[in-house]
């Protein structure tokens, strides 16, 4: 959410010629401070276990991508319990 207005906040503000530089360093910082700490963490791991090196590399685009996703799986989720009552253990599982 915090994304998609900052992105439609950038625009207007591009569109009416006014400085948006101060509006995209609050929208993009977050999802960068976030894809940088989940890459702190890789190399820690990597360090402490360097006999899964080379797997940990091969999916290591996924836990630098995902640290900036996960945000979003809270606003879903959040969305989710607003409009229902009903506690699922998995979109996955149907009883």
């Amino acid at each position: 959410m915090t994304l998609l207005l900052g992105v439609i906040l950038i625009l207007s503000d591009s569109f009416e010629q006014r400085p948006a530089f101060h509006i995209a360093a609050l929208t993009f910082l977050p999802v960068l401070l976030s894809s940088i700490r989940s890459s702190i963490r890789l190399i820690g791991v990597t360090e402490a276990l360097p006999a899964g090196r080379s797997q940990l590399m091969g999916q290591a685009w996924i836990y630098i991508l995902l640290a900036a996703f996960i945000p979003f799986l809270y606003i879903v989720n959040f969305g989710n319990s607003l409009i229902t009552r009903k506690i699922r253990c998995g979109v996955w599982r149907t009883n």
